[in-house]
């Protein structure tokens, strides 16, 4: 039932309040850190090759809410080893800020973002 959502999204909220949307990002942000072990914080600063064949991914930490992370590589767009010669060739993220094109951007977003995952 919809109650039964709601009581779980707040049990959740209540358990991991970096995940409260109503307070502010550096709050969250500091709450995150606060609960995160060393380990935990340094997982985060390599890409995983072993666990998913790209070194783009950073495993996330699914206790803490936390997604993995997919990066592409730079202007290439995404690829791996398991799909060979599939890059589509994205401009960098500073040549369409140099577009001042709001609309643009968001089209750039979007589709590496579909293609991406």
């Amino acid at each position: 039932s919809a109650m039964r959502l709601f009581a779980a999204g707040f049990a959740l909220v209540v358990a991991q309040p970096w995940l409260d949307a109503t307070q502010s990002p550096e709050d969250r942000a500091k709450l995150l850190i606060a609960n995160m072990t060393t380990n935990q914080k340094v997982q985060l600063l390599s890409g995983n090759l072993l666990a998913k064949g790209y070194v783009g991914l950073v495993s996330g930490i699914p206790e803490l809410g936390i997604p993995d992370i997919r990066m592409n590589d730079g202007p290439q767009g995404f690829r791996d080893q398991f799909h060979p010669g599939t890059s589509t060739a994205w401009p960098a993220g500073l040549t369409m800020a140099a577009t001042w094109s709001v609309e643009s951007v968001k089209a750039w977003g979007v589709g590496m973002g579909k293609e991406f995952y």
